[in-house]
């Protein structure tokens, strides 16, 4: 049995957790912190949808979908992150997860550059909006 405040593995029974202290709810143990059962040794762990979105959506939010992707991949990266560690062993793609989490930040970043650079050239008037006299003839 997991420990629900800091996860830490306790044997069945146990009354309070070996890492912190705290007491463990009653039962015979906590069913919500683990998706299903461990994995038969020797099984493969199924690779996670989520994280595979994750990636997906992260590698959108460089290309086609700068910000709608970029978020979304650090939402499923989040999500595939619990999943994975709630699962128990049955699912992999951690890695997968990571990588959509940092290319989803590094995007919404490098966007949040963007628009706080576009904003300051503005107020120097460095930068003028199109149709605001750049032919030089509209006055």
């Amino acid at each position: 049995m997991n420990c629900p405040h800091c996860s830490a593995p306790n044997p069945a029974g146990a009354t309070t957790c070996r890492e912190c202290g705290r007491p463990l709810p009653a039962g015979r143990g906590r069913e919500s912190d683990t998706v299903g059962p461990s994995p038969a040794e020797g099984s493969v762990p199924k690779t996670s949808d989520a994280a595979v979105a994750s990636l997906i959506c992260g590698i959108l939010g460089w290309s086609f979908l700068p910000f709608v992707g970029a978020v979304l991949a650090v939402i499923l990266g989040h999500m595939a992150r619990t999943d994975i560690k709630r699962s128990n062993g049955r699912l992999s793609g951690d890695t997968l997860a990571v990588f959509g989490l940092l290319l989803g930040y590094a995007s919404l970043a490098l966007i949040a550059v963007g628009i706080i650079l576009l904003a300051f050239l503005i107020a120097l008037g460095i930068a003028i909006p199109i149709g605001f006299g750049v032919c030089g003839m509209c006055g």
